[in-house]
C-alpha cells in the first residue's frame, strides 16, 4: 500500500471514528500550553505613539531631473529603515531612553541563549553584546515600525515603549534625525548642484549677451528684416527643435557628471572579499541600452507625424517603459554585486545607491537616444529648408542662438534659485503631517504570537497524536484492506442494517426492497450471495463442515452463521448449527429456545443428536451449546470424539456451520478448525485491527485447514451501496 492510500485512509478513519478524540487531546493540549505560552510572553507594560510624515517622492521635472530634491519611496523608506539611522537615533536619544532599551527588551534572541546554553554546559565564556548593541537591536526589531500609506509617500511611524515619555522621545528622535539627514543631504546636494549651475549660467548668460550683440549688430546693419512666408515656418521649426536640443544636451551633460561622480565613487571603493550577488552580463546591458536608444528615436519620430494619443506613440511609450525597467535591474544588479562585501557603503543602503545609479543610468541612455533623434530631424529640416539668401541665413542664425540661450538662462536661473534655496536648508525632503500623539498602552504582541502558536500546535497535536495511534493501529475498512493484509478472498460484504432486526428473511417473511428497507434489501442478498459462493467452492473441495471464526468478540460470527444458515435452508438445503462458543454463546437467545442440552453434551457423550438439536425451520436445526464446557467434553475436541459427533451431524444434514470462540482468546477452537473441510473468516469493518486478523490467520493456517475466505460484516451502506446501485433500479423495473 502506498503512502498516500495509507494517509487516506488514516485520515478518513480518524476523522470517522476519532472525532472525540482530537477534541479532547486538542482541549488538553490547549489547557497545557496556554498558561505556558502566558508565561512566557510576559514582558514589560506597552506605550504606543504614533507620528505621520510625507516623503517626498514626486517624478522630477524633464530638465536637470537628477538635481531634483525628491528621490523614489522605495529609496527614502530604504534610509529611513536603514541601520545607520537607527545608530544615529540610539546616540541621540536620552540616556534614560536608551535604559528603557537594554532593560525593559520586548525581542529575545532565541540562538544567542542557545549558544550561550551550549557554552554554558562546556565550560566556555558566555557570548555578552555590547549595551549598545543590545539597544539598536531591541529599536529596530521591536521599537519601531513603519507603515507605508500607500504609495502617495505618506509612511506612519509607530513607537513603543514600556514608559510614554520614552515612546515619545523615540518617535521624535526619529523624525528629527530623518529631518536633520535629510536637511544635510540637501545641503551638500544643493551646494554642487549651486555651483555646477552657477557655472552654467555664466556661460549661458555670456552666450546670450554675445548672441544679443551679434543680432543687434546685424539689425543696425541689414535693417530690419522678415524671413519670407515660404521659409518661416520651416526655419521656426527647426529654431524649436535645435533649442530642445540644447536643452536635452544640457541635461544629459549634467546626469553623465553625476552619474561619472557615483560610479567614481563605487571604484574608489575597497574591492570586495566575494561577490554575492550575480551581475547581470554586460553584453545584456548593451543589448539593452541599444534598444532604449533606438526606441526612443523612434518615439521622438513618431511625436512629428502623430498626436500623443495615437496608438503607435502609446505603444513605444510602454516598450520604453519596460526597457527602462530591465536596463534599471540589470544596472542595479550589477552595482550591488559590485557594493558585495564592501562596508564603505553599509548593507542597508546599497540598495538605495543601486537605485541612484540605475536611475542615472537609464536617464543617460534615454537622454542619448532623444539627442540622436533630434539631430536626425535636425538634418532632415534643413535639407528641406528652401533657398535663402545669405542675409536670410545669417538672420536665422542669429534669431534662432539668441531665442535658444534666453530660454536656457531663464531655466538655468530657476534651478539656481531652488538650489540655493535648498542649500539653506528651507526644502526638505521629509515633512510632518502629524506629530507624535499622546502614548496609549498597546496589545502584548508578543503575547498573542504565542497564543497563537500555542493555539496551532495545540490542533497539530490534537490531529497528530490521534493521527498517529490510528495509523499504528488502524482498523480493516475496505476489501482492499483485507487483500493487502491477508491476501484472502473476499466472498461477500454484509452491510451494517438499521432498519431491521438482522435475520435473513425467507418465504412470507421477505419483502420487496424499498427505499426504506434498502440496507435491509442489501443484507439478505449479501448472505444469497454468500451462499452461492461456498457451493462453487464445494464443486472444487468438499465443504460441508465449515467453521465460521473471527479474531476478537463482538465481531458478528455467530449472526453470520445464524443467517447463512438460514440462506441455505431457502433453497432446500439441510443445515445443523452448531454452537462451539463456549464461553460466551449466543446462538440460542437467536433462535428463541431453550440451551439445556447441545453441542458440549454431544462432545461429552452424555447425549444423543436428536436431544441435543432445536428445528428453528424445515432445513435448519440449530445444536446449542448445552451445558458448560466440562473436562469430558473438552476431553472429545481433542480426540476422536470430535470427528464422531461432525460424522453424525453429517448424516443427517448438507452443511454443518459450527460457530466458534474467538480465536485470539480461546485455543480450545482450533481442535475443531482442523475437523473442518473450510473456514470462513469475519472481519468487522472499522474495528478489526490488521495485526489480529494476521494473527488469527496464521493461528488457523496451522490446523492444515483451508480459509475459504473472508466476510466483511457491517460494513457502511455507502460502501455496500457503491456495488449495488443499479441492484435497486433492476429489482423495480
Amino acid at each position: 500500500m502506498d503512502i498516500l492510500t495509507i494517509v487516506k485512509q488514516v485520515a478518513l478513519s480518524l476523522f470517522a471514528r476519532r472525532k472525540k478524540w482530537i477534541i479532547l487531546t486538542s482541549v488538553l493540549t490547549l489547557a497545557l500550553f496556554l498558561p505556558v505560552a502566558y508565561l512566557m510572553s510576559k514582558e514589560p507594560p506597552r506605550y504606543r505613539t504614533s507620528t505621520m510624515i510625507f516623503l517626498e517622492s514626486r517624478a522630477p521635472s524633464s530638465l536637470f531631473q537628477e538635481f531634483s530634491p525628491g528621490r523614489p519611496l522605495s529609496v527614502q523608506l530604504a534610509i529611513l529603515q536603514s541601520g545607520i539611522l537607527a545608530q544615529s537615533v540610539v546616540e541621540a536619544l536620552p540616556r534614560a531612553s536608551v535604559s528603557d532599551l537594554i532593560d525593559n527588551p520586548y525581542s529575545q534572541d532565541y540562538w544567542l541563549d542557545f549558544q550561550n546554553r551550549v557554552r554554558r554546559l562546556r565550560g566556555l565564556p558566555l557570548i555578552v553584546e555590547s549595551p549598545e548593541r543590545r539597544a539598536l537591536a531591541e529599536l529596530r526589531n521591536a521599537r519601531v515600525s513603519f507603515n507605508p500609506l500607500g504609495p502617495s509617500g505618506l509612511v506612519e511611524i509607530r513607537a513603543e515603549a514600556s514608559n510614554p515619555r520614552v515612546a515619545l522621545d523615540i518617535a521624535n528622535t526619529y523624525v528629527e534625525i530623518m529631518l536633520a539627514r535629510t536637511r544635510s543631504f540637501n545641503v551638500d546636494d544643493a551646494k554642487g548642484t549651486r555651483e555646477y549651475l552657477a557655472q552654467q549660467n555664466a556661460q549661458v548668460s555670456e552666450q546670450l549677451h554675445s548672441s544679443e550683440k551679434s543680432f543687434q549688430e546685424f539689425a543696425l546693419v541689414k535693417g530690419g528684416m522678415r524671413l519670407p512666408d515660404r521659409v518661416a515656418e520651416v526655419s521656426n521649426r527647426l529654431s524649436q527643435l535645435e533649442t530642445n536640443l540644447a536643452e536635452i544636451q544640457a541635461n544629459k551633460n549634467m546626469s553623465q557628471v553625476r552619474l561619472t561622480g557615483l560610479r567614481a565613487k563605487l571604484d574608489a571603493m575597497p574591492a570586495p572579499v566575494k561577490a554575492t550577488t550575480k551581475a547581470a552580463p554586460p553584453v545584456e546591458t548593451q543589448r539593452l541600452r541599444a534598444r532604449l536608444s533606438a526606441f526612443e528615436a523612434q518615439l521622438s519620430d513618431s511625436r512629428t507625424r502623430f498626436t500623443d494619443e495615437h496608438p503607435r506613440v502609446r505603444l513605444l511609450r510602454q516598450q520604453i517603459a519596460e526597457v527602462q525597467r530591465e536596463l534599471g535591474d540589470a544596472v542595479k544588479d550589477s552595482t550591488t554585486a559590485d557594493l558585495a562585501g564592501n562596508t564603505t557603503v553599509p548593507e542597508q543602503d546599497r540598495e538605495a545607491f543601486a537605485e541612484m545609479v540605475a536611475a542615472l543610468d537609464t536617464a543617460v541612455t534615454s537622454l542619448s537616444g532623444q539627442e540622436v533623434a533630434l539631430r536626425e530631424q535636425i538634418a532632415s529640416l534643413k535639407k528641406n529648408l528652401p533657398a535663402m539668401s545669405k542675409d536670410e541665413l545669417e538672420f536665422r542664425r542669429l534669431a534662432t542662438d539668441v531665442d535658444t540661450n534666453r530660454r536656457l538662462a531663464t531655466m538655468i536661473q530657476e534651478k539656481l534659485g531652488a538650489a540655493r534655496i535648498r542649500e539653506s536648508g528651507e526644502m526638505s525632503v521629509v515633512k510632518i503631517i502629524d506629530p507624535p500623539s499622546v502614548p496609549v498602552p498597546a496589545i502584548n504582541q508578543k503575547r498573542l504570537k504565542f497564543m497563537g502558536i500555542a493555539m496551532a500546535l495545540a490542533l497539530m497535536i490534537g490531529v497528530v497524536g490521534p493521527g498517529l495511534a490510528e495509523y499504528v493501529n488502524r482498523p480493516l475498512q475496505t476489501e482492499h484492506d483485507i487483500r493487502q493484509s491477508t491476501g484472502l478472498a473476499i466472498l461477500t460484504v454484509i452491510p451494517r442494517v438499521d432498519s431491521r432486526r438482522p435475520v435473513f428473511a425467507t418465504g412470507a417473511d421477505y419483502q420487496a426492497p424499498d427505499s426504506r428497507h434498502q440496507d435491509y434489501v442489501l443484507f439478505v442478498d449479501a448472505f444469497r450471495r454468500l451462499r452461492v459462493e461456498l457451493q462453487m467452492l464445494g464443486e472444487d473441495m468438499p465443504l460441508r463442515r465449515i467453521l465460521v471464526a473471527s479474531a476478537l468478540p463482538g465481531e458478528g460470527k455467530s449472526t453470520i452463521t445464524y443467517n447463512l444458515a438460514l440462506a441455505f435452508g431457502e433453497i432446500g438445503k439441510h443445515v445443523i448449527i452448531a454452537d462451539a462458543d463456549f464461553h460466551r454463546p449466543s446462538l440460542h437467545r437467536t433462535a428463541k429456545s431453550r440451551n439445556e442440552k447441545g453441542f458440549t453434551d454431544l462432545l461429552a457423550g452424555t447425549s444423543g443428536l436428536t436431544e441435543s438439536t432445536t428445528a428453528i425451520s424445515e432445513q435448519v436445526r440449530l445444536a446449542p451449546r448445552g451445558s458448560a464446557l466440562s473436562i469430558p467434553a473438552r476431553v472429545g475436541l481433542g480426540t476422536r470424539r470430535l470427528t464422531e459427533v461432525l460424522v453424525g451431524m453429517e448424516s443427517e444434514s448438507d452443511y454443518i456451520l459450527i460457530d466458534s470462540s474467538p480465536i485470539l482468546l480461546v485455543p480450545d477452537n482450533l481442535y475443531i478448525a482442523s475437523a473442518a473441510d473450510g473456514i470462513l473468516l469475519v472481519v468487522d469493518s472499522g474495528a478489526t485491527r490488521p495485526r489480529d486478523l494476521i494473527r488469527t490467520k496464521e493461528a488457523l493456517e496451522r490446523t492444515g485447514t483451508p480459509i475459504v475466505g473472508v466476510v466483511l460484516n457491517r460494513a457502511p451502506l455507502r460502501q455496500t451501496n457503491y456495488y449495488y446501485k443499479q441492484y435497486m433500479t433492476y429489482y423495480k423495473a
